[in-house]
């Protein structure tokens, strides 16, 4: 068995860490991090496993299951301080596995290292620890009071001639999202010198206010302990933008710091819902056994939540949606405008809080840029199913890896693009990845890929999805599951099909039959 740590934080009972494992002999078929802590308890967390490790195919070209032998593991569990971690697993033979992780720092408290990949850590074994006291005040760069860093914002507003600014919730791990709040932003610093962005960033388990300005980043502070409760009762916010809070390591407690800066005199409060965790922890509304699960009762999620391992759900310990539920509800009644992208995302919404008032909601898409060519596509030769995008679990990957199973089974010349890549060991006969592309190549890289009919496969209800606007504005034929933000439009593309979640077998038939169609569609009109 070959692994890595590439990097480590554990800081307030969590972790967050991250690097590969393969053995040469069978593919890792299931992966959990054990905690050891204190009290000589353990804990398993959950490890998104098979993430694509180009780097590591390179440095191991010979081994077949190193291109996918990437891990990461966010999560949190309660009660005494993690003293050892571990890798237990199972390859897909039945043999288990465990792998020690050697952490310094553990055994004394809150640790960090991050050594980098395989070959830099060779040369560098880079070590940092960065410790924090659960008790204290924000701390600021270091050790600075609520009292010196809030000095510094005043001087900082107070130097453009103004007392106060906007802030953004948000999260720090990009995507459409990270453009929309960006967007923004942007266009606030046209009117005002300063907007404050209060995010959490994964990697080092630290929250981060950016002070910005039309010419970039002005000033940033690093807090151990969140700022918001400070920042709310100082004036400096006048409006407040919810764009995300997605990894932050306290979710429940988002809700009240909306409500605390929204209820200061003359402060207005925006949400905007990229995602679903205003409904749930697990914010793309997977349950346990990883499907959409449509907002149903408060009984059924009660059940789902404690058994649910869907990636941020674990870093809401307690698990009760009722107390979600109640806070959550308190902070959308209370925002002066809620903004969803598809008619889908609204009607989910309200569902999981009916008592919302009639046209508090407003729908409105993103906008989409368009492309300067075409790409061309044969729908005359055999299936060859495109894909598009990152994908990860929710994005479809178990999907992709099912669906390559059935074409190798029925021996069908049916082929498998993703440009992008999939988080998933895929049968390379059938699947093959691309890679990180530029938005702008994307015609190119369409024609140049065989593909014939594109394929949505996320199995969650996307609240908008870029990439179904810009494969249709393609005008390359598109299938999407039907439930969310992509159905709505997919539904009234003339060269789209809507199809059913059923078996891999079910969606292999459907989308022959798309092709078939959509080629005697393409035929007639020739």
């Amino acid at each position: 068995m070959k692994t890595s740590l590439d990097a480590c934080v554990v800081r307030d009972n969590r972790v967050f860490a991250y690097g590969w494992a393969f053995d040469g002999r069978c593919a890792v078929a299931q992966l959990r991090l054990r905690v050891t802590l204190a009290d000589r308890r353990s804990v398993m967390l959950p490890v998104v496993a098979q993430k694509e490790r180009r780097d590591v195919a390179e440095a191991f070209p010979t081994e077949p299951h190193a291109g996918h032998s990437g891990w990461l593991v966010y999560g949190a569990w309660e009660g005494a301080q993690a003293v050892a971690l571990a890798l237990v697993g199972v390859l897909e033979n039945g043999e288990e596995f465990t792998c020690a992780l050697a952490v310094d720092g553990l055994r004394a408290g809150d640790a960090a290292w991050d050594a980098g990949d395989f070959f830099r850590r060779l040369s560098r074994r880079a070590r940092m620890w960065v410790r924090g006291d659960r008790r204290a005040k924000p701390q600021a760069d270091g050790g600075a009071t609520p009292e010196v860093w809030m000095a510094e914002l005043r001087a900082a507003l107070h130097a453009r001639g103004s007392e106060s600014c906007p802030l953004v919730f948000d999260h720090s791990m990009g995507g459409g999202a990270s453009g929309y709040s960006a967007g923004w932003i942007s266009q606030h610093l046209r009117d005002r010198p300063l907007v404050l962005v209060l995010s959490f960033e994964i990697a080092s388990l630290r929250y981060t206010l950016e002070l910005r300005s039309a010419h970039g980043v002005a000033r940033i502070f690093h807090f151990i302990t969140p700022p918001a409760d400070a920042l709310a009762g100082s004036g400096i916010v006048d409006e407040v933008l919810y764009n995300d809070a997605v990894s932050f390591p306290r979710p429940e407690c988002v809700p009240d710091w909306l409500l605390a800066f929204r209820a200061q005199p003359g402060t207005t409060l925006h949400v905007v819902i990229h995602d679903y965790l205003a409904v749930c922890p697990s914010q793309f509304l997977l349950n346990d056994a990883g499907r959409f699960c449509g907002v149903p009762d408060l009984v059924e999620c009660t059940r789902c939540l404690p058994r649910n391992d869907n990636e941020f759900a674990r870093l809401f310990p307690p698990a009760s949606m009722p107390v979600w539920r109640e806070a959550w509800g308190r902070a959308l009644a209370a925002a002066d405008t809620i903004t969803c992208f598809s008619a889908s995302s609204e009607s989910l919404l309200r569902r999981a809080y009916p008592a919302l008032v009639p046209g508090r909601i407003r729908v409105h898409p993103h906008a989409v840029e368009g492309f300067d060519a075409l790409p061309v596509v044969d729908l005359s030769a055999p299936l060859h199913i495109g894909v598009v995008g990152a994908i990860g679990w929710h994005k479809g990957a178990g999907v992709l890896k099912e669906l390559a199973e059935e074409i190798v089974r029925r021996s069908l010349p049916v082929k498998i693009t993703v440009i992008g890549s999939v988080y998933a060991r895929c049968d390379a006969s059938v699947v093959r990845s691309t890679g990180p592309f530029s938005r702008d190549d994307l015609p190119r890289l369409i024609s140049g890929s065989g593909a014939n009919v594109f394929l949505l496969p996320s199995i969650c209800p996307e609240t908008f999805s870029y990439v179904t606007q810009e494969l249709i504005m393609l005008g390359v034929p598109l299938a999407c599951f039907d439930f969310g933000a992509p159905a709505d439009r997919v539904g009234t593309y003339c060269f789209g099909r809507v199809l059913p979640r059923g078996t891999a077998a079910d969606l292999l038939d459907r989308l022959l039959r798309f092709h078939q169609d959509i080629a005697d569609q393409h035929a007639e009109l020739a």
